[in-house]
């Protein structure tokens, strides 16, 4: 029976029960947790699967060993399937209009964990709280470490970059809660983390220099994303019935198996996470692409534009000449900060903007959405100093220039 393709559904264990694909990544995951402790980072752009990896790790450490029967981890590893109690936190689902509504989301739903844990807690404060519940969760669970699970950590502060003083204001109260994480380290198992910006440790990070950053790590730049071994793997089936069907390119070309293959590489392909090592595919393209049955369109582009993104392409007037085989310094990674994207009270509509974005860490930004990405790298060529960018795919660098077309008729 063949499997059904899902692109909404982000929790593992529904994937299973309702016999959807699932690419296997448990290699990496058991890779990640199998120390006795370990805090991990990792940052990919928006519809990358970010959730769906935290679900399958929280079914891991739920020990729900019987949802993993067709996967690396129960086949070929000695795994102990160990029950931990888990925090989930997903920023996702907050309410972030103002600094009161996210406090009381993250009370209610700490003080939701605790009491499913059958747990009382005091606190009144998210980030004392925080700390409170995982000391309660380890001493309750004799001694067994705590699991924590954040999920786009960075949207609170994301969703005020129009307003400095408000993006200022929420950078300052997470990082008062992500200090938890660090500050009761020694009841955690494993903590992992993941969003769509990665910030300087100089900033949000200052409090959590015990995080494992694997955003570019070589090991885990598949981890994420479809290679081009596991498209033919999981999709094979799909690819063989459009090609009985008879599908055909944007020039009206007709594809066969093989030229199938090549025009999902041309448009879909080309992500990559870390130099020299594997590109991989939009799993989001590659699910509407077989759901839509072999339409080739714009897919992930669709899915929304950071308006971050939109609003620092018009302040510092973006050209195609700017983003045309551009090269970027690494130091750019290690001292980026979403904020200082932030506008002032201002913003751009009177040119009162404080804050002037060089080139570079609007490169920085296009490659941490999604819409450039690290180019080859020949051993003999740029040192591991400065990488060359590019677009992914022809989906992102065709609708990236029909965005700044569009740009330039409503200026």
């Amino acid at each position: 029976m063949t499997k059904a393709i899902s692109t909404s559904i982000y929790s593992f264990k529904d994937l299973i029960e309702n016999n959807c694909i699932y690419v296997d990544k448990t290699k990496y995951l058991y890779d990640i947790i199998s120390a006795p402790k370990g805090q991990f980072f990792c940052s990919r752009p928006r519809r990358f699967g970010k959730s769906l990896t935290i679900s399958t790790l929280e079914a891991i450490f739920c020990g729900q060993k019987e949802l993993f029967k067709d996967c690396y981890i129960y086949n070929e590893t000695d795994y102990d399937w160990k029950k931990y109690p888990i925090i989930r936190l997903d920023f996702a689902k907050a309410n972030l209009s103002s600094i009161e509504l996210l406090s009381s989301w993250l009370l209610q739903t700490l003080n939701g964990i605790a009491k499913a844990n059958g747990i009382e807690v005091k606190n009144t404060d998210p980030a004392l709280l925080f700390g409170e519940l995982i000391e309660a969760l380890y001493k309750k669970e004799n001694q067994t470490g705590v699991v924590v699970f954040v999920d786009e950590y960075d949207k609170p502060i994301m969703e005020h970059l129009e307003n400095e003083d408000e993006a200022e204001m929420f950078r300052n109260f997470m990082e008062t809660f992500y200090q938890m994480i660090k500050g009761y380290e020694q009841y955690e198992r494993f903590v992992f983390m993941t969003g769509v910006i990665k910030f300087a440790k100089l900033s949000i990070f200052s409090k959590l220099n015990s995080l494992t950053d694997i955003s570019m790590d070589r090991k885990y730049a598949c981890m994420f994303g479809y290679t081009e071994d596991e498209l033919e793997t999981y999709f094979g089936e799909y690819i063989e019935a459009l090609n009985k069907q008879g599908i055909y390119d944007e020039n009206r070309n007709k594809l066969d198996y093989a030229s199938i293959l090549t025009t999902l590489k041309r448009w879909y392909d080309g992500f990559r996470f870390s130099p020299r090592e594997e590109s991989v595919y939009n799993p989001v393209s590659i699910g509407s692409f077989f759901r839509n049955e072999g339409i080739f369109s714009n897919y992930w582009f669709e899915t929304g534009t950071p308006k971050v993104l939109i609003k620092t392409m018009q302040q510092i007037q973006i050209t195609l000449d700017d983003v045309r085989d551009p090269i970027i310094s690494r130091d750019t990674f290690s001292v980026f900060d979403i904020t200082e994207f932030a506008f002032s009270s201002d913003g751009i509509k009177n040119g009162n903007s404080r804050r002037i974005i060089g080139k570079q860490k609007f490169l920085q930004l296009l490659y941490q959405t999604g819409y450039m990405t690290l180019g080859d790298v020949p051993e003999d060529g740029l040192s591991d100093s400065y990488y060359p960018m590019r677009f992914p795919n022809k989906e992102v660098r065709d609708s990236f220039k029909n965005m700044l077309k569009n740009m330039r008729l409503l200026a």
